[in-house]
């Protein structure tokens, strides 16, 4: 079952204050009584840019010990950093594999359970038909993921990969089922709510697929023609049956709301942040159900 309490540990990606510095956002959702949160990419760029990211991992540990903000995840680079795990140049790919340890790293020093990353992209060979794609990027997610799996273990960190937004190998469960089979300890699935809808992949059923591997979550709404990245209950997601299928499986979560907030105003992102927690609470208590 879920949680008794879930809706006290429904959580925020500090994205939605993507407008103030990460000690602000942090202090922002512990204003709002949010105890649990995952650190966005996007916040935490900057610090690994500069070379800051040792002495900042440190302050923010300090910080969320004293609001009282457990940060169960956070979000590993993605975008280049998956076409270079995949990259055919090896000197690339090891760097990019250094540059996924160094962020485990951080996220152990953080004293973050969780680092979610989206699965590795191969270069496209024009000779190969579809089968041979996919099956090359099932081989690529898997020789990359369990050399980090290694990592991982030796960090006490697990590595959550998230289902892609793209209809390619990595969009389905199945397809990350494959590549965590290897080493089910250390590695785990993110379903992003969102991803599934716009793939015309029912949420629940995804996590119904996932199952016992569920350990981490992307939630947020679409119509289905876009990422949108909306409150629940503002798409076409069906928000009962994902709720169903999370009692069916017994994730315990907490629940990770990822939703943008605004780079120009703060009323917008406390705004879209209570409306979230409006939404959750109906459909978590199955209130909005006709």
């Amino acid at each position: 079952m879920i949680q008794a309490g879930l809706m006290d540990e429904l959580g925020f990606d500090t994205w939605i204050y993507e407008l103030v510095p990460v000690e602000k956002a942090l202090e922002r959702l512990a204003a709002f009584g949010i105890t649990h949160g995952e650190y966005s990419f996007e916040h935490l760029s900057g610090f690994e840019k500069e070379g800051k990211m040792w002495e900042k991992a440190r302050e923010l540990k300090e910080l969320v010990s004293s609001l009282n903000v457990r940060m169960v995840q956070m979000h590993a680079p993605f975008g280049d950093l998956d076409k270079e795990l995949g990259s055919g140049d090896e000197n690339m790919k090891e760097k990019a594999i250094g540059r996924a340890r160094r962020w485990l790293d951080y996220a152990s020093l953080l004293g973050v359970d969780i680092l979610v990353m989206h699965t590795v992209l191969v270069e496209q060979d024009p000779k190969l038909d579809s089968i041979s794609v996919a099956r090359r990027m099932e081989e690529s997610n898997i020789e990359v993921f369990s050399r980090l799996s290694k990592h991982a273990k030796d960090l006490g960190v697990k590595i959550a990969i998230e289902n892609r937004l793209e209809s390619i190998f990595g969009c389905k469960i199945p397809d990350l089922l494959e590549v965590i089979k290897g080493d089910p300890d250390s590695l785990g699935i993110c379903l992003d709510t969102g991803h599934a809808n716009v793939n015309a992949i029912d949420p629940s059923v995804a996590a119904e697929q996932a199952g016992d591997f569920l350990i981490a979550t992307h939630v947020h709404d679409n119509d289905g023609s876009g990422d949108q990245h909306l409150p629940p209950l503002m798409g076409n997601i069906d928000w009962a049956a994902f709720r169903r299928a999370l009692e069916k499986i017994r994730y315990e979560g907490p629940l990770i709301v990822e939703i943008p907030g605004s780079n120009s105003d703060m009323r917008v992102c406390d705004n879209r942040l209570l409306i979230a927690r409006v939404s959750a609470k109906a459909w978590l208590s199955g209130q909005h159900s006709l």
